[in-house]
């Protein structure tokens, strides 16, 4: 009717039987005093036992099946120094690439100069995409700091 075949399997295999205590000696050690919440526990046991050494092949259960390294937490911790030290290193690159067009100008206050407008600094109603975006020629009244008039 259904078209299933019985199939017989060994009651015994030593391998897996090693495996099979390994991963019982890992999981009583991470369940502790909760024996009933071993099942939330059996993923940090298996990434455990996929981490270790074999001492006959020379490497861990995850590298022999797919040719390379499991990552783990601790993997991560250098990432955000990387992240960091690129972001820096792109920062710098960007600066002086902007550097090169910009020229340094300084004003002094009774300067008169053109100044340029963001959509903040029209008046409520005054912004539209046609508006002018420079305005001017307008006084310095007072130096706020080199850069802040």
């Amino acid at each position: 009717m259904v078209n299933t075949q019985l199939n017989f399997s060994t009651a015994y295999h030593p391998q897996t039987e090693v495996v099979n205590k390994s991963l019982g000696n890992l999981l009583r050690g991470l369940v502790g005093e909760h024996v009933k919440s071993w099942d939330q526990k059996l993923s940090h046991a298996e990434f455990a036992h996929n981490q270790a050494v074999n001492r006959s092949t020379g490497f861990n259960p995850f590298q022999v099946v797919y040719s390379v390294t499991p990552r783990g937490p601790l993997d991560l911790l250098p990432m955000p120094n990387k992240t960091r030290n690129n972001l820096e290193q792109s920062a710098r690159k960007y600066k002086t690439a902007a550097d090169r067009k910009r020229r340094h100008m300084e004003f002094e206050v009774g300067h008169f100069v053109w100044a340029v407008l963001t959509k903040d600094g029209f008046s409520a109603g005054d912004y539209h995409k046609l508006a002018a975006r420079k305005i001017g020629p307008v006084e310095i009244v007072e130096k706020i700091n080199p850069n802040a008039y």
